[in-house]
């Protein structure tokens, strides 16, 4: 159990000796490409978030991009498995990265909290999706 005084650091912490193998999850984990057989069953936003830009996405798989002091404008979603998107200002509307439910919970959650409270975000695009997003 940890101390409950104790300040978040920049990186988490290492996983325990505990964890099992499938509680351990890598950064390589979260950023495998979704299959396309998913990609094919999901379906996009139709409406366009608020202060849309355009963006090429041309980000390539692996190497993504931070884009700081954003705010999420927007939030979208479907009862598709692993299906979430979010509008970030200046880029528009981004897949969240369905590479876990764990993930897509998780993310959609920070990001929601980020709308929900106005708060800036650093968000991290891959592929043309979220995969990393840190609300301040």
């Amino acid at each position: 159990m940890s101390d409950s005084t104790s300040k978040p650091s920049a990186m988490p912490p290492e996983a325990s000796a505990t964890q099992s193998a499938d509680e351990q999850q890598r950064p390589d984990d979260v950023l495998q490409e979704v299959s396309s057989q998913e990609e094919s069953s999901a379906t996009a936003p139709t409406q366009s978030p608020p202060e849309t830009a355009s963006s090429s996405g041309d980000d390539a798989f692996g190497a993504g991009t931070w884009y700081n002091n954003k705010k999420i404008t927007s939030l979208w979603t479907t009862n598709q498995q692993r299906n979430s998107y979010a509008g970030v200002s200046g880029l528009g509307w981004r897949k969240i990265a369905g590479t876990s439910d764990s993930a897509v919970v998780a993310l959609t959650a920070a990001a929601a909290h980020a709308r929900d409270r106005d708060r800036a975000v650093n968000v991290k695009i891959d592929n043309n999706q979220i995969v990393e997003l840190y609300v301040w």
